[in-house]
Order: C-alpha cells, then structure tokens, then sequence
C-alpha cells in the first residue's frame, strides 16, 4: 500500500462516523488542518466538533469526554500508547515521527512510507491527502509554510503544483523578507530578522534613510507603501540596494538568504495577509499562540468576523516576538553541545519554539538551539531547533527530545524542530541527556 492508498482507506473510514470530532494542535499546521478536516466532513454531510488541544495528555484528552469517533490532526503520531486507551474509533492523520511501538488505531503518516514528514509534507498537506477538496488546498501549503516546510518539496511540491495549475496559488522566486504585502518598507526592513541585516535590522531611522537614499518612495497620498505596492523598476533598486549593503558589511554569502520561494494566493483579498502564503501563516499562528484557534479556523474557512478578530491577535503576536526575540538576543548561552536560552518567566511557552529558530538569525549554525519556558502547568516546556545541515549531519531533535526525557517527562516531533515537556526539578538532567544524545550522534 503506498501513501494515497492509504488516504483512500482513511476517508472511507471517516465517511462511516456519524458526529466526529475533530483534534488538532494548536499551532499553523495543526490548526489548517483542522479546518481541512472541518471542510471536508461538512461536504461529506457531517455533523462533527473540533477541539484543539497543545498536547497530547491525559489532562488533555479528559477534554474529549464522551466523544466516539475521533480524528486527530498533526498530532498522535508519538502518543499512540495513550490514545489506544480511549473508547473509540479513531484516526490520526499526523506527519511527525512515529512511535515505536505498534498501535491498533488507524494511522496515516508520510514516515509509514518512507517520506520525510519533516520535510516533504505537514499535517494540512495529509488531512487534504485524505479530503481531496480543492477548495482548501491554499490550507495545505499555509500549513508547509508554517511548519518550516518551504521551499516545497516532496509530496508538498506535488500539492503545490496541482495548486498553480488550477490557478489557486502563485509561486515566483522573489525578495522574501517577512511583510511583503502588509508591512510599510521601513518595517519590511527594521523588523527582518531571516536574515538578520546589520545596520538595518532594529533601526528603523536608519532604515528610512536607506531607502530614501536609493529614492523608493514611502508613502503615495496617505497611505504608507509595502513591497507588494512598489513598481517593478522600484522592487529591482530595493533588492541591488540590500545586496549591496550586505557587501559592505562583508555578508555577501547571506544575501542568498534575502530571496526564496513566495507563494500569492490568487483567491484571497489582494493586499492583505490572507494574499501572502508566509503572513497568512502568521496570522493563524497568532490565533493559536494566544489561545484563539477558533478565529485561525474561522479564517481558514473564510469568516470575516474571525479574520478582524485575527489581526488584532496578529498585533499582539508580533508585539510579543519583538519581546522574546530582543531578551534572545542577549541572553542565549553556549552550553558547548547546543545553545540554550532560559526564557521561564519572560518568555510565553506558546512562542518559545518560534524565537528558538529566530535565533539563527545571529547565531552560528554549526549546532542547535535548545530553549525552554514555563507552561500553563508550571511545568518546563523544552523546544529545540537545528538547521538543514545539522540534520544531514545526523542530528534528530525529535529522537533527542523523546530519549532525553523519557524517564521522567515525553517528547518528540521532527528531526529540525521537537519539543518536550518536563518537571521543573529535571531540567539539568534534560540538559545532560540532551548533551550526551548529541555527543553520541557527533561520534557516529
């Protein structure tokens, strides 16, 4: 049985539940694929609920109650010896790395096939594998986008070209600062942390200057101008401008990290987050971030209501990121192995993965970043990030997250990006395991 096949029993399955629920992760991925599964249970004439949870636990599914037909989204796939407990039919459309031991709970999942769910496909690109509804396939690759998944490849880049095809998304090779639709240039330039522009970067007057030296214009009447608005002749000026001050600096081999794959959403408001796959991606991600998963997936499913509702959360998101990442910024250590930032305290559990990897944007790349922050239970939420590299290298954060924790806490997740939860009275034995887990993949 190969990948689709796999699909195809899946939707059979799911077409014999008569009131699912839905559970999906709290994050982009999670919460586009929720609203996947949301769509296509509604086409198939189902009445079903959705409930979105941050992890898989016993305090988290008691949330479940008396439900009896379960599908979970970007989730499972690590914690199938606590789901078989459940008294239900269920199925787990995941694409994290998958337990070791063997589950009676139906399954789908790229790594059963021998695809890198890290990389070639995320939990919207499985759930609309199972669905097959055009209508929501933009979901599939805001949730790659928000998963870290871009450039597409793999069975993403298989969605992504059914996608331009059908003239859903638009994908070009261009400048790929954050903010090309939304934010005014001097923001497009102050706020761009991947990559990280010294002299520009955190300085907006002298972002102003800039520009203006390379006579861009910043307002047309009233209304402050984005990347999106600039003419070609200007956009062509802006990009000569940023390399060659990357130069100056003796940064030239970052400037390949200005340009990259942009996707527009040809059937989204033109000018606004929803046109843009990567700020789309974070305007879902603030409503999961702030305990709103319900507006992200009212905005996947096109409420109004939810996507005004949304961009205040989005302004409290970046209010938020601007804050984790400039406490990062100063107060990451080099515990030799990995580096590490303690942000208990100061920095919120649902954004500490997110500045774990913005971390990059200063730090060398030559090994990866561990970071912690305190969850709603008082209890230590490890997130880790590693680059491409380390993990051609061999590095597995998912593996490293799972064993350095497994005597007394859980984790897992992708080989780039992984999570653990753990006591709080454990954290230097996490570290010691987590040293030796590396130690031991530098000497293989």
């Amino acid at each position: 049985m190969d990948f689709y096949s796999r699909c195809e029993e899946a939707k059979e399955i799911i077409k014999q539940f008569k009131e699912p629920l839905v559970i999906g992760h709290y994050d982009c991925d999670g919460i586009t694929a929720t609203a996947v599964a949301s769509y296509g249970l509604k086409k198939l004439g189902k009445n079903h609920s959705t409930l979105t949870i941050r992890k898989v636990s016993d305090r988290e599914l008691a949330k479940i109650g008396n439900s009896k037909e379960l599908i979970f989204v970007d989730l499972g796939a690590s914690s199938t010896e606590l789901i078989d407990k459940l008294d239900a039919q269920i199925v787990i459309l995941d694409h994290h790395q998958t337990a070791a031991k063997k589950s009676n709970v139906f399954e789908v999942n790229p790594h059963m096939f021998g695809i890198d769910g890290g990389v070639e496909i995320c939990s919207a690109g499985v759930t609309y594998s199972v669905f097959q509804d055009l209508e929501t396939i933009h979901l599939a690759i805001v949730g790659a986008i928000g998963d870290m998944q871009a450039p597409m490849r793999g069975l993403n880049s298989k969605i992504l070209e059914k996608a331009v095809k059908e003239k859903i998304i638009k994908c070009d090779r261009d400048l790929s600062l954050f903010g090309r639709v939304s934010r005014p240039l001097t923001w497009f330039l102050t706020y761009s942390l991947d990559p990280y522009i010294p002299g520009l970067t955190a300085n907006e007057e002298n972002c102003t200057k800039f520009l203006e030296d390379l006579g861009i214009r910043l307002k047309e009447n009233e209304k402050w101008l984005t990347y999106y608005d600039l003419t070609m002749a200007e956009r062509e000026k802006l990009v000569t401008g940023l390399v060659k001050h990357l130069y100056s600096k003796g940064l030239g081999k970052t400037s390949s990290g200005l340009f990259g794959e942009v996707y527009t959403l040809l059937n989204q408001p033109k000018g606004t987050e929803l046109s843009d796959g990567n700020e789309f991606s974070t305007l879902i991600n603030a409503c999961g971030r702030n305990s709103r998963a319900d507006i992200g997936i009212g905005v996947c499913l096109d409420n109004k209501d939810a996507y005004e509702q949304a961009k205040t959360l989005l302004a409290l998101h970046r209010k938020s990121l601007r804050e984790g990442i400039s406490y990062g910024l100063t107060h990451t250590e080099d515990l030799g192995r990995f580096y590490f930032l303690d942000g208990r305290n100061i920095i919120p559990d649902g954004i500490i993965g997110i500045i774990a990897g913005m971390l990059y944007s200063t730090k060398a790349r030559n090994k990866p970043i561990i970071a912690i922050a305190y969850d709603e239970l008082g209890e230590i939420k490890v997130s880790g990030r590693a680059t491409k590299e380390l993990v051609e290298l061999g590095v597995n954060l998912g593996k490293l997250m799972k064993n350095s924790s497994s005597d007394f806490g859980f984790g897992g997740g992708h080989k780039a990006a992984a999570g653990a939860t753990i006591p709080k009275d454990r954290l230097n034995d996490f570290l010691l395991n987590a040293s030796r887990e590396l130690e031991n993949t530098v000497s293989n």
